[in-house]
């Protein structure tokens, strides 16, 4: 299993070095959503190629919009921006997690000429917490099928993908989640995100801490649970961290 980019958060007096599973258009997103609108120079790790990329593929997605003032560019967050951020924090709410009683399936095969189209799919298939376990093949350990076929539908990709509901694998189901999960590197991003949550919360005693930062974690937070099949405990590594994780998160709440 692939995470994306480490990212190195720099505060006023501290420098946290913390490996968070965000994208640049997550936090864009995150960035946008306590905000009105904002100058394309208020955005995080502006400037540089890969933002001005990303505001495109916000844009072109319909997640936020563009207004122009003089020769100044402002961008807001769009009411699909905000149902995105909704959705990809719904696992927080999420209560007892029927894992493996029904997977979520998505098959599709899209050619290279139809790139974008490809692309998003991913994306929006990412943001829901499927796993790709081969070229083409994604895998919830989760029932989300109406949900899938909802954003595939606002995002015009119902014809690019063959959605599934499964209730067994007979013999490769092991293949499958070995495949699609990898508990122990779970379980550091676990212990990474509980390091980065603790400087947060030790820092804010002495200084408000900004909104942005907190929220950051938080996504963090949601991006590992999505992965996490919520397995017995007799089933999990030594050491999980899991438990200790939800606490965390729940005091870094306290500062929202």
């Amino acid at each position: 299993m692939s995470f994306p980019h480490f990212l190195l958060l720099t505060t006023k007096r501290t420098v946290v070095s913390l490996v968070v599973m965000l994208d640049i258009l997550t936090e864009i997103l995150i960035f946008l959503e306590d905000k009105d609108r904002a100058r394309v120079d208020e955005l995080p790790r502006w400037p540089s190629r890969r933002v001005r990329g990303a505001l495109g593929k916000l844009l072109r997605d319909r997640l936020i919009s563009k207004s122009q003032e003089e020769k100044l560019s402002f961008f807001s967050l769009s009411p699909k921006g905000q149902l995105n951020i909704d959705r990809q924090l719904a696992v927080l709410h999420r209560k007892n997690p029927l894992f493996g009683q029904h997977w979520s399936v998505v098959s599709f095969s899209v050619p290279e000429k139809e790139r974008v189209k490809r692309d998003r799919l991913r994306r929006v298939l990412n943001n829901l917490g499927f796993q790709p376990i081969k070229n083409g093949l994604w895998i919830s350990p989760y029932d989300r099928l109406e949900e899938v076929e909802e954003v595939l539908a606002e995002n015009s990709l119902l014809d690019a993908a063959l959605t599934l509901r499964v209730d067994r694998f007979g013999k490769t189901k092991k293949l499958f989640f070995d495949e699609a999960f990898d508990l122990d590197k779970i379980n550091n991003l676990y212990g990474q995100f509980i390091d980065a949550a603790n400087k947060i919360l030790e820092k804010n005693q002495k200084e408000t801490v900004p909104r942005f930062e907190s929220k950051k974690l938080i996504f963090f937070y949601a991006k590992i649970l999505e992965r996490d099949p919520q397995l017995e405990l007799n089933s999990l590594p030594p050491g999980w961290r899991g438990e200790e994780a939800r606490q965390i998160y729940q005091r870094l709440r306290g500062l929202l």
